[in-house]
């Protein structure tokens, strides 16, 4: 079967799917539960769209001397119900007040995870906080260049590889398009969501944080709530988390990202500031801080655009990524991964984990997070 790049290096972006001419491709889930393109060769007329457009060996321009800068939302409301320092919510706002379009990951009927179009302010509650969970692009890279071919502007957040995946599509910068990332260690499997959903067996679901921070920004709970029961766990404690921050359940492509050593093709990127105690404890308040890394003259820009509704210290570039290992580092492939997968489907998600995830992970997160 042809492929569009190495197998183990596809990151899943939709970028060829969206791009070809004919429709002839179409993202499949493999056994671990990851989409890759599958190409139906008796369409397929090899103009070679696909290959050109694939960007999992991109390498972003170095044009702007980076900046870093901590952040926080005045509102504190805003601030409480994002995962770290509501940035995101005042730059999805200023892209609405100026009547353009914001694209992001946010929950379906099913709670899986899938990339949608918000036009209007009361919808982007959808897309605040992090799931954990690789989501689904979609027709999201079509629909966005619609926006910006019509004038729209446009705000698209997602992973580094689903960035630049969207630079690849679109081929061209677009004054009227701002691209944000996060900071992103890996995306653990949709089919280990979706499994353990199923086996908690709190009945309709209503409600999912996978960052609730009533405890404190620190030690953030998974709470989920359904008509049966509720599950209010911290991070550490919970099942699901444990897999996912043990770094077992990651994309194959995770463990050898190209997005590393700050290459973002992304205007701004986004994270929690971790390791804010060490670097800079007069900032920290337990409520959470948004590290905010300015990777291009229009980020700066668009930062500018918001900073008069935050607190915003201007932080060194190296003291900041100290405490956030995955700005500039990949993640280790698990020793266990291939074993954990192989039997995903005859597991639970607790057998698995007590089965392959091995260590103290209190420890070993504290130690990821600077904070031990």
């Amino acid at each position: 079967m042809r492929e569009i790049c190495e197998h183990e290096k596809c990151t899943g972006c939709h970028a060829c799917v969206s791009v070809c001419p004919k429709q002839c491709i179409h993202m499949e889930e493999n056994q671990e539960g990851f989409l890759y393109p599958v190409i139906d060769e008796s369409k397929c007329i090899d103009c070679g769209l696909c290959k050109r457009t694939c960007m999992v060996s991109g390498k972003a321009k170095k044009e702007y001397e980076k900046k870093a800068f901590a952040m926080m939302n005045n509102d504190e409301e805003e601030r409480r119900n994002s995962s770290s320092g509501g940035v995101f919510v005042l730059l999805a706002k200023w892209i609405l007040s100026e009547k353009g379009a914001v694209y992001g990951a946010a929950f379906n009927d099913s709670f899986e995870i899938e990339h949608i179009r918000v036009d209007n302010i009361a919808d982007i509650k959808k897309l605040q906080t992090s799931k954990y969970v690789q989501s689904r692009i979609g027709d999201c890279f079509k629909l966005a260049k619609n926006d910006l071919d019509n004038g729209k502007k446009v705000l698209f957040t997602g992973t580094p590889c689903q960035i630049a995946g969207l630079r690849g599509y679109l081929k061209k910068d677009y004054d009227n398009l701002y691209c944000q990332d996060i900071m992103c260690h890996g995306v653990p499997s949709p089919k280990l969501w979706r499994k353990y959903l199923k086996e908690i067996q709190v009945g309709n679901l209503s409600e999912i944080s996978f960052r609730d921070k009533s405890v404190s920004w620190w030690q953030f709970c998974m709470k989920i709530k359904g008509d049966k029961r509720k599950i209010k766990d911290i991070f550490y404690d919970n099942t699901y988390m444990k897999v996912f921050l043990s770094d077992i359940a990651l994309r194959q492509s995770c463990t050898s990202c190209n997005y590393k050593e700050l290459n973002y093709f992304s205007d701004i990127t986004l994270a929690d500031f971790w390791g804010l105690d060490k670097s800079y404890p007069e900032l920290d308040d337990s409520t959470g801080v948004s590290l905010v890394l300015v990777n291009t003259q229009k980020g700066e820009s668009l930062i500018k655009q918001i900073s008069e509704k935050t607190r915003i210290t201007q932080v060194e570039v190296a003291r900041a990524v100290e405490g956030n290992r995955p700005a500039i580092t990949n993640t280790p492939a698990h020793k266990n991964r291939g074993k954990f997968f192989e039997n995903i489907d005859n597991m639970t998600v607790n057998q698995l984990k007590k089965r392959y995830v091995e260590g103290n992970l209190f420890q070993k997160v504290m130690k990821k997070l600077h904070i031990s």
